[in-house]
């Protein structure tokens, strides 16, 4: 999710992950986001090892993704903390 604006610890992305069978969710810092990272070959030998299905979801359509409707939701909360310095948002996470 991002870009936000850089923080003051030089945060501008929110990595979401999410289980589907347990709805357990991971939210992680990171400061620069490419897609490469998501289809790299270390990870693609990762999810070999540990037997993970990746699947990646279309963006920006919540009605049939779990994750986008985690991060509207994520969105909301972190827009009612930010107040007026929006450099913030990442002590909230």
């Amino acid at each position: 999710m991002g870009p936000f604006p850089r923080s003051m610890q030089q945060n501008e992305y929110l990595l979401v992950i999410v289980d589907y069978f347990s709805k357990w969710i991971e939210v992680f810092l990171m400061r620069a986001a490419k897609d490469t990272q998501f289809t790299s070959n270390l990870l693609d030998q990762v999810c070999k090892q540990w037997h993970i299905i990746q699947r990646l979801t279309t963006a920006y359509h919540p009605q049939s993704n779990l994750t986008e409707s985690l991060n509207l939701n994520l969105k909301m909360m972190m827009a009612t903390y930010v107040d007026q310095n929006h450099r913030t948002w990442d002590q909230w996470i």
